[in-house]
């Protein structure tokens, strides 16, 4: 759901989402919402390789391997071994 919203001069359609935002943004002291934009850029800024390039890699590991670390990951990862911390 978006609504219509009058702010400053000029309308522009926001989701509740950024309603609050903008409404706890304008709380905040200017440096603090300079952090909060340079946060918000972060998180806009695509990271990590694109998919397209990593296709290359597509098939490399035989099937065999691929089962064997599957069967590894299974066994070993996702248990907590309290006595480790």
């Amino acid at each position: 759901m978006r609504v219509f919203v009058f702010r400053k001069g000029f309308s522009m359609t926001h989701s509740p989402v950024e309603i609050e935002v903008i409404a706890l943004l304008e709380k905040l002291p200017l440096p603090q919402q300079y952090s909060v934009l340079a946060f918000v850029r972060a998180l806009a800024t695509p990271q990590g390789t694109p998919g397209h390039q990593l296709l290359a890699f597509a098939g490399v590991i035989d099937a065999e391997d691929s089962a064997m670390m599957s069967q590894v990951i299974e066994q070993d990862c996702e248990r907590i071994n309290h006595d480790e911390w």
